[in-house]
């Protein structure tokens, strides 16, 4: 299962969630490198777009409580399709 995540962090830029956030991007290393983490972008100013690669909700919904303890963030989710694993209507 396919999921688009944009976070949007609160503006608190204090050294403690600096250093969080460098964490932050090493545990998401650690997903790449496991396959949960397709795509990873840094937004301009802050926050990220991530798509991650779960096998259920219940997967996604731990990722993301461990992304919460690295900063303090809105989540925007969309779930998606892979190319090719679903056909559209009229094919």
């Amino acid at each position: 299962m396919l999921f688009l995540v944009v976070s949007s962090p609160t503006p608190d830029l204090n050294e403690e969630v600096r250093r969080r956030r460098r964490e932050f991007r090493d545990w998401i290393r650690e997903l790449q490198e496991k396959g949960k983490v397709l795509h990873y972008y840094p937004r301009i100013a802050r926050g990220s777009v991530v798509v991650f690669d779960v096998v259920s909700n219940e997967e996604l919904h731990a990722l993301l409580s461990q992304w919460l303890e690295f900063v303090e963030v809105r989540f925007d989710l969309y779930p998606l399709v892979a190319p090719g694993e679903a056909e559209r209507p009229g094919d």
